[in-house]
């Protein structure tokens, strides 16, 4: 936001001050017991090598939903270890899913909310919807995944491409406004040009081909993110900027 703001003239470069959004890492960081990955995927149905693709994100236009449809409709079909697990709900759903139908690919709707004791019957299908979840499973959603994908067309800094890699999972996200800074390229994960749906699938193929590497961006952006988007580094930052702010602020007259 302070590149687009200066762009248009807003302002100077030493005006603007960068906070994070903030959020508790713990439980990202450390699964309680029966949180982990292997039991995570038991409850979806998710066999334990099964490459799993996975999402965070409404049901809706700009996040991408039909690119990982176009791009890798091919992959599901042929590898019958290959899944994509959708979590969370919205008004593109039915289209979408017609849409994935159509395409050959079979479906399996959980919705976890409404019948959270019932037996998965996932494990046959490739596309895994969960709908939504409580704000405290979407660790145990994401750490059930390999890799997490979001290839949204419009964000400001998305928390769910910190989250995966505090959860240890490998991101592969669409170069927009302020993900790749966390997303960086071949370093914390795989950073894809704007609805290139060719490079999008390459780069899920090769996490899929290379889970060494993969999973070394993941640690390496895990170890940034705990310390830049905890709850206590925001604060922090936030008290400094307060701080800084109160002179001026006293200059004026204004009351503090």
């Amino acid at each position: 936001m302070t590149r687009q703001y200066l762009a248009e003239g807003i302002g100077r470069p030493e005006q603007y001050i960068t906070v994070r959004s903030g959020m508790e890492v713990e439980p990202l960081l450390n699964a309680p017991p029966g949180h982990d990955c292997a039991h995570t995927r038991e409850q979806l149905g998710i066999a334990p090598t099964d490459f799993v693709i996975g999402t965070v994100a409404r049901l809706a236009e700009l996040k991408g939903h039909d690119d990982l449809l176009d791009a890798l409709a091919p992959d599901l079909i042929k590898n019958s270890g290959w899944k994509l697990l959708w979590v969370g709900d919205g008004w593109w759903r039915g289209r979408l899913l017609d849409k994935a139908r159509s395409m050959g690919l079979t479906v399996s709707e959980l919705d976890l909310h409404a019948s959270p004791s019932e037996p998965p019957t996932a494990s046959a299908s490739q596309i895994i919807l969960t709908g939504l979840v409580p704000p405290e499973r979407i660790p145990d959603m994401i750490r059930a995944m390999d890799v997490l994908a979001h290839p949204s067309y419009r964000e400001g800094l998305p928390r769910t491409v910190p989250q995966a890699l505090l959860c240890g999972v490998c991101p592969v996200a669409y170069d927009v406004d302020g993900t790749g800074e966390v997303c960086r390229e071949m370093q914390t994960g795989r950073l894809v040009p704007p609805g290139d749906r060719t490079v999008l699938r390459e780069a899920i193929q090769w996490c899929y081909e290379h889970p060494g590497e993969r999973a070394a961006m993941a640690a390496r952006g895990r170890d940034q993110c705990a310390a830049v988007f905890s709850s206590e580094s925001m604060v922090t930052a936030l008290e400094a900027v307060y701080a800084a702010a109160l002179p001026s602020l006293r200059d004026l007259g204004l009351r503090t």
